[in-house]
């Protein structure tokens, strides 16, 4: 997500998952998704992590703005989770008209490991 706010975004939704967690796993609803159980929200102005029922955020502060790594335990929950961290942080950015753009896993090839 490029932005020259991204510390700011990332404590914000960091801050909202923390303090929402415990409704989020009662079955609320956004989208066609249900949101997952927060299980864990660590963070600072540069690095958040967000543990969650359906796998992990973790969130990195760049030159060019915010970097997000969502990683799940299936493709729906995946794409659940995208669907809900994009839809916060463009609801936070709204004023500076943020956009979450993801991009394709990259396949790690053996000769890398």
């Amino acid at each position: 997500m490029e932005t020259a706010n991204a510390s700011r975004y990332l404590v914000q939704l960091c801050t909202h998952a923390a303090k929402v967690g415990d409704h989020l796993q009662h079955g609320h609803l956004r989208g066609a998704h249900a949101r997952p159980e927060v299980r864990g929200v660590e963070y600072s102005d540069t690095h958040g992590t967000l543990d969650l029922s359906w796998g992990r955020c973790v969130l990195d502060v760049d030159p060019d703005g915010l970097t997000i790594r969502v990683d799940a335990d299936t493709e729906d929950h995946l794409r659940g989770i995208q669907d809900i961290i994009a839809a916060d942080l463009q609801r936070f950015g709204h004023r500076d008209s943020v956009a979450v753009t993801w991009q394709p896993p990259r396949v790690q090839h053996d000769e890398e490991a």
